[in-house]
């Protein structure tokens, strides 16, 4: 009898433990039929937290998962418009990013994982602005000439400055492409 009611406490505190332990997944938001799990809001701190170098509080979680939304509303749309990047230049940009901001700090696999769909998606995303909006990004030379002689930039700095524009205009070309993709979609959040 002894013998038996230890082997039943053995197991619901190793059963107990184990639960308490163990990482309930739970959905956060959806976004069509495309979902984030607080296991992906916990791969995006753990990835935030290095790039910051400092910790993410509880209270910045409901501003991470609205980014982590908006990044699903890209992935989906870049993927129902079949954008395509090229691998070796994701890899690269793998690369040159672990290596700027995780050379102290060793990945699991998950997370390497994550952080290569998430650079893959901006990339596809920036992809398919470039290919929308390239007849809008010109920009007029004499404007560019009037703000480096008002700015006072020297002529080695005049490509580094166009650029600049160019991103600028990119940018507000980005967000509002963005505005009107996203109004597309279904978003419930759950948390």
């Amino acid at each position: 009898m002894f013998f038996r009611f230890t082997v039943l406490i053995t197991l619901l505190l190793v059963f107990f433990n184990t639960k308490i332990n163990a990482l309930e997944i739970k959905v956060l938001a959806t976004i069509n039929q495309e979902s984030i799990s607080n296991y992906d809001l916990k791969l995006e701190k753990k990835i935030l937290e290095i790039l910051n170098k400092r910790k993410i509080s509880k209270k910045d979680e409901n501003i991470i998962l609205q980014r982590m939304v908006n990044e699903k509303i890209k992935y989906i749309e870049t993927k129902t418009k079949k954008v395509e990047i090229n691998n070796k230049n994701l890899e690269k940009r793998l690369k040159i990013i672990k290596n700027q901001n995780f050379q102290n700090q060793e990945l699991t696999k998950n997370e390497e994982k994550y952080l290569k769909e998430k650079i893959a998606t901006e990339m596809k995303w920036n992809k398919l602005i470039l290919i929308n909006y390239k007849n809008k990004i010109s920009i007029n030379i004499n404007e560019i000439n009037e703000l480096i002689k008002k700015n006072q930039i020297k002529e080695n700095q005049k490509e580094e400055f166009i650029l600049m524009e160019k991103n600028k205009k990119l940018n507000i070309l980005s967000k509002t492409h963005f505005n009107e993709v996203k109004k597309k979609f279904y978003i419930k959040i759950y948390k």
